[in-house]
């Protein structure tokens, strides 16, 4: 059984707000935050509130080695194809385990980089320290001492918990 950590609501505030101010401090201030649905929607809505910056949502989702995006990049393109060259665009995601979404999104920009000529870079909530590769901003680098000793723990996002509802 794997171990889970599970995050708190406060936690994850204090995460994004750190994003925040990372990205003041480098100044590299986005003009529009991605949040990459599902793991990347509320953090990617919580930090356009805190940069006053609009938010795209982009419905990318890797599951089995098969991508379900049918309508995610779709829309997305054809807003950010409008997006002149010195537009900056933020992706977020919850999560960087395997990197594969960064790399999917990366691939999706390359081969569309004829129409898509703006500046990207990627943050994530959480990162895991094995990842293959890593966000330029980063919440918190998943350690073992983060994690309890397993370097494997399931992450468990306040927005993932399960409630019990009594019945009446």
């Amino acid at each position: 059984m794997t171990n889970k950590v599970h995050y708190t609501w406060e936690r994850i505030d204090h995460l994004v707000h750190g994003i925040a101010l990372e990205l003041y401090q480098k100044e590299w201030v986005p003009d529009y935050i991605v949040g990459v649905i599902r793991g990347g929607a509320i953090p990617g809505v919580t930090l356009s509130h805190i940069m006053n910056k609009p938010f795209l949502p982009l419905d990318v989702r890797l599951r089995n080695n098969v991508a379900s995006n049918a309508m995610g990049f779709q829309h997305f393109f054809d807003i950010a194809v409008h997006f002149p060259k010195e537009t900056k665009v933020l992706y977020i995601d919850d999560i960087n385990d395997t990197s594969e979404t960064l790399q999917y999104i990366d691939d999706s920009m390359i081969s569309n980089r004829s129409n898509l000529v703006f500046e990207y870079q990627f943050a994530m909530v959480l990162e895991r320290m094995n990842a293959p590769r890593s966000a330029l901003y980063v919440g918190e680098e998943l350690t073992e001492k983060v994690t309890d000793g397993d370097p494997d723990a399931w992450i468990v996002f306040p927005w993932e918990n399960q409630f019990n509802i009594p019945e009446d």
